[in-house]
């Protein structure tokens, strides 16, 4: 299967205002082919995942990088409406910070799925990124220090992460 090349779906130094505006193109588009309840929540995460992996065997076609755009906006859109996050650019790169200072990379994510798979999906980022959301800063030093399992709470979300001490 082909790699998806990392350049082309990134984008660096965007405006913090554009990805809200992607991400409601993607709204729009999905209404217009058929799909009314295309909205802001994880089952259009699900449904966005799903056409990711159907998407993984053209990669580099102008429309999956385009789309795979959108896609990463759309999760970070659902981020920022959904858990109180804020659209920034972190080192060229467009990102989301959280209320409790977790900074996530979408469209970095977005480019994992496709290279990747299931194992980088955009469902499994937005999930374990809604447990880490959640966390205090006390919280997030005890699991940086590996004193912190978070299995029970990852579970909980629907997802089965072992996460090692040294992570």
């Amino acid at each position: 299967m082909a790699q998806a090349d990392p350049t082309s779906i990134a984008p660096t130094n965007l405006d913090p205002s554009v990805p809200p505006r992607l991400a409601e193109l993607l709204v729009q588009l999905m209404h217009k082919s058929g799909e009314p309840d295309f909205g802001y929540d994880e089952d259009s995460i699900a449904q966005i995942s799903v056409w990711i992996n159907h998407a993984r065997g053209a990669p580099d076609e102008p429309e999956t990088r385009q789309m795979a755009q959108l896609a990463a906006a759309f999760v970070g859109d659902c981020l920022c409406r959904l858990q109180g996050g804020r659209w920034t650019s972190k080192d060229g790169e467009s990102a989301v910070h959280l209320p409790n200072g977790i900074l996530c990379h979408p469209f970095v994510k977005a480019q994992k799925h496709l290279a990747n798979g299931d194992s980088d999906s955009l469902l499994r980022f937005y999930r374990s990124t809604c447990v880490l959301g959640t966390l205090t800063a006390e919280e997030l030093q005890r699991f940086a220090s590996g004193e912190l399992d978070l299995s029970q709470r990852l579970a909980d979300a629907g997802l089965q992460i072992t996460v090692s001490q040294s992570h």
